[in-house]
């Protein structure tokens, strides 16, 4: 059953891939490391909220979130459970001088990860149109941080220092509907509903 507790007529949301605690200590780490050898200047992610975004919907209306958390168990249901390493840090647009630092994905199974961007969009679409395409491809990556002023000055370096850190093994197994609300210290997450690879039903979030 969907939670019904909204008091806005629009809730910011995207569709992502959950990450397991095991990533979390590891990007946790890694920006403990970065806090010690890198300059102020780089605005964190909170570990505990590490997730990749498959598709980001922006403002909906409240009225379609049943709607679309159907879509995302129908897409879910579509994908049996995979691993994928997460193995390597890199930046938007480059990495020599990103606005964005990430965290990438390597192994036999990171194709899978856009055929669940695209049926995702190809489902979405009638609902929430997609937004233009960007230049470049889909490129799954979870976010650790971003640079929202000038490029501080050892960044380039340790980026090349730390291009190949192994945050360890992901284990793949479920899609969620995640509602984003924006606040002065960083967006909280909530999960709205989630649904496990190779199964049918979506599950409401309890909170």
């Amino acid at each position: 059953m969907m939670n019904q507790d909204y008091v806005d007529d629009l809730v910011r949301t995207f569709v992502a891939v959950t990450v397991p605690e095991s990533i979390v200590v590891a990007v946790r780490r890694i920006h403990g490391r970065a806090r010690i050898e890198l300059p102020r200047g780089l605005r964190w992610t909170r570990p505990e909220q590490a997730h990749m975004t498959l598709a980001f919907l922006g403002d909906v209306p409240v009225e379609h979130l049943g709607e679309l958390a159907a879509i995302v168990s129908e897409v879910a249901s579509g994908f049996v459970p995979f691993e994928v390493q997460v193995r390597s840090i890199g930046g938007f647009p480059r990495a020599q001088r990103p606005r964005v630092i990430w965290a990438g994905v390597t192994g036999d199974s990171v194709p899978v990860f856009s055929e669940m961007h695209d049926r995702l969009w190809s489902r979405i679409a009638p609902i929430k149109p997609r937004p233009k395409p960007e230049d470049r491809p889909f490129h799954p990556h979870i976010t650790l941080a971003r640079v929202p002023g000038p490029q501080p000055p050892k960044l380039a370096g340790w980026m090349e220092k730390h291009a190949d850190w192994d945050f360890g093994p992901w284990p793949v197994s479920e899609l969620a509907l995640i509602r984003s609300v924006l606040t002065p210290t960083g967006p909280n997450y909530e999960t709205i509903a989630a649904a496990r690879l190779g199964q049918a039903s979506a599950k409401a979030s309890a909170s």
